[in-house]
């Protein structure tokens, strides 16, 4: 993928169909839990009215490996991990995490409460992904993440979870102008969001 541009959702559709379901399903005939278990994640850069965000879409078999966007916030938990896993972390992401709301007085207590606030949040999460990096053979230790700015500035991390949860966590900024694809994509155009459409199919 990161041998062309991608300015469009359905590109990246195109390539999974074409190079990653056929071995999903040479995977199926072994293992038909693979089927269910197995879904593609892409975060991108895009706009929202007027405003740069980051945007989760999931190809997934449920919605025949069309794209699903999420809105708001979700844990994917990963195949091996047993329900009630899945339910305390959860749990103890939504009671531990906080929303940013100190803006402070200027620029400079926004910029400073805005970094301690991401800081913070994301040694929470890294405690949560090292304990499940040590029960799950498809979770690694290393972890990184990415957060955009309304300005379109995205800030970008990444560490070993053991040590990132103790504070250890390398971070870069880096300006809407010197954004590449291999950090981030350049802002899509998105493709039809059908994830509402097939819920509400489900209820009828």
């Amino acid at each position: 993928m990161l041998s062309k541009e991608i300015n469009h959702t359905d590109e990246f559709l195109e390539i999974v169909k074409r190079l990653a379901l056929p071995k999903v399903e040479e995977m199926i005939k072994n293992d038909p839990l693979v089927k269910n278990n197995t879904c593609f994640l892409m975060s991108y850069g895009t706009i929202l009215n007027d405003n740069a965000c980051l945007r989760l879409a999931l190809i997934h078999p449920q919605w025949n490996y069309q794209i699903g966007f999420y809105e708001k916030a979700v844990i994917s938990m990963p195949s091996d991990s047993s329900n009630i896993e899945s339910e305390e972390c959860s749990a103890g992401l939504i009671e531990k995490l906080t929303n940013f709301d100190n803006y402070g007085n200027d620029d400079k207590d926004y910029g400073k409460n805005l970094f301690l606030s991401l800081y913070n949040n994301v040694k929470i999460i890294a405690q949560y992904f090292n304990e499940i990096s040590q029960k799950s053979i498809y979770v690694s230790r290393d972890m990184d993440f990415a957060a955009m700015l309304s300005s379109g500035t995205v800030i970008y991390g990444y560490g070993e979870s053991c040590k990132v949860m103790n504070g250890a966590l390398q971070m870069s900024i880096i300006p809407a102008a010197h954004q590449t694809r291999y950090l981030t994509p350049e802002v899509f155009k998105e493709g039809k969001n059908i994830s509402e459409t097939m819920e509400n199919s489900e209820k009828t």
